[in-house]
């Protein structure tokens, strides 16, 4: 399914970011002479990976599908940080088959290499108590992917609450220390073209925004499907919900509250987002994803010596007989035995008699 449409025909998104890569390697500057409706990461995103897998579509599908598959790590390693490998293996399995992830592995849009970078950022920033440069690494990660699309600023939100949760300074420090340096080398790497590149990015979307929306479907509606119940991606995202507020409710929360704010920023997002296409859904698919099926697994966990207790005295309570049951020749042995031993068997007077007996005689 990740690899389907490396051969498709091309969309026009993907014709434009194709026509605006050959026009940066033979000379053309962005922003001046190449339009940009993105932030210029992701054209420099483009150019890394037109290196390694060349210019042509296939190659760029083909990076854009690795990048994909570096997101199901990125998953694993952000759910394991906060509920060990179980948690790990649960999110980076239901993300997995998370419409549209699959689907836009490997197509040469913005969205998914930025919704795995915005992943990665939240990644880094719960692994960094124990390593605090990590709080610098997560800030620059945020900013790069911000640099690739903007609505990675859903990741701020759950960085911003675990910097609150550390009451230190320095974490914030560190954190707005590798965004700032990453904008700024932005700032000085497109000087030139500011105007151009602000006009793109934000001019572009700002008038989008009073622009036709494709469908009859509200934003809202489309959030509220995102879990699509004729999916089995549907039915483990509404579990892991329902299992999060069982185990809240039962004052034994699974301890992934940093991945559903995340969820949460996504939602928040999306629901702002005009026009909302398909593309879009991906951050949202993603931020649900994670933290249910982390919960899934995790439940799953803790139910496993509950039913196992179960289990082992539904067969202790099991009836047995109290005496095992022989088979007729058996009881038939068994009562000539008592018999011969009860005419044997005689008392202590019967005995005396005996043998006084047999003296006279």
């Amino acid at each position: 399914m990740y690899a389907r449409s490396l051969h498709s025909a091309l969309s026009y998104d993907e014709g434009n970011y194709l026509a605006s890569l050959d026009a940066l390697r033979h000379g053309q500057q962005l922003g001046s002479d190449v339009f940009l409706d993105q932030p210029p990461g992701w054209y420099l995103l483009l150019q890394g990976l037109a290196v390694p897998f060349g210019q042509g579509f296939v190659g760029i599908r083909t990076g854009m599908l690795v990048i994909a598959l570096l997101g199901l790590v990125v998953a694993w390693v952000a759910a394991r940080a906060l509920g060990g490998p179980a948690a790990g293996l649960g999110a980076a399995a239901v993300l997995a088959i998370a419409s549209p992830y699959p689907t836009l592995a490997a197509t040469v849009e913005s969205d998914p290499p930025a919704t795995v970078l915005a992943l990665a950022a939240i990644a880094l920033a719960l692994y960094a108590r124990q390593r605090p440069w990590l709080w610098a690494a997560s800030g620059a990660t945020l900013a790069l992917a911000m640099s690739v699309k903007l609505f990675a600023v859903a990741a701020a939100l759950p960085i911003f609450a675990l910097l609150v949760y550390r009451r230190r300074a320095q974490p914030f420090l560190l954190a707005a220390g590798g965004f700032v340096v990453v904008v700024l080398a932005f700032v000085a790497g497109y000087r030139h073209v500011l105007h151009p590149v602000w006009k793109g990015v934000f001019g572009a979307h700002l008038e989008a925004r009073s622009g036709h929306q494709p469908g009859a479907e509200s934003n809202l509606s489309r959030v509220v499907h995102v879990p699509d119940l004729h999916t089995p991606f549907g039915w483990l995202a509404l579990a892991g919900i329902a299992l999060s507020l069982y185990w809240l409710i039962r004052r034994r929360p699974l301890g992934l509250w940093p991945l559903w704010l995340f969820t949460a920023g996504a939602a928040i997002f999306t629901l702002t987002m005009k026009p909302l296409l398909d593309h879009h859904l991906i951050l949202l698919a993603t931020a649900l994803a994670v933290p249910a099926g982390a919960a899934v697994a995790l439940s799953l966990r803790r139910l496993r010596p509950v039913m196992a207790r179960r289990s082992t005295g539904g067969s202790l309570a099991t009836p047995w007989p109290s005496r095992p049951i022989t088979s007729g020749r058996c009881r038939r042995s068994t009562r000539t035995r008592r018999r011969t031993h009860s005419s044997s068997a005689m008392s202590p007077g019967s005995r005396t008699s005996r043998a006084a007996t047999s003296r006279g005689s």
